[in-house]
């Protein structure tokens, strides 16, 4: 079975590794919160130390909600089915943060990450909390 997942490093040396384990800390309980990961946040898996560097482990999406737009929207923006329904997976996954005590104080197309299923359905997800 293959599994693919996605590598969040932090060195030890950079202001982002004091963050980080704050940052792990929210990661963990959004996770708990939603056992059943059906609220649109990434899906945070482990973390472990490499070298000096704090590694976050998350669920491998395809690509962001940018290089979407770039992709598929080609100058013309999206459908208004696919702009409806990244709308609804991204105030799922607000209400979610609001209901577990975080605020996500940059949201944009860069952290918003996308999965598309056999082209028929996709899902959106929220990332970079802190």
């Amino acid at each position: 079975m293959v599994f693919h997942v996605s590598f969040f490093c932090l060195d030890a040396r950079s202001h982002r590794y004091k963050t980080g384990h704050e940052e792990l800390k929210i990661l963990a309980r959004l996770a708990a919160a939603d056992p059943e990961d059906k609220r649109h946040c990434v899906r945070f898996l482990s973390s472990f130390k490499y070298r000096n560097h704090l590694c976050l482990v998350f669920e491998s999406l395809h690509m962001n909600l940018r290089e979407v737009l770039k992709k598929f929207g080609r100058n013309i923006g999206l459908k208004l089915t696919a702009v409806r329904t990244y709308a609804k997976q991204l105030f799922i996954a607000l209400k979610h943060l609001k209901n577990c005590g975080v605020l996500h104080c940059d949201i944009k197309p860069d952290n918003m990450l996308v999965c598309v299923f056999i082209l028929l359905a996709s899902c959106c997800k929220i990332c970079r909390i802190s």
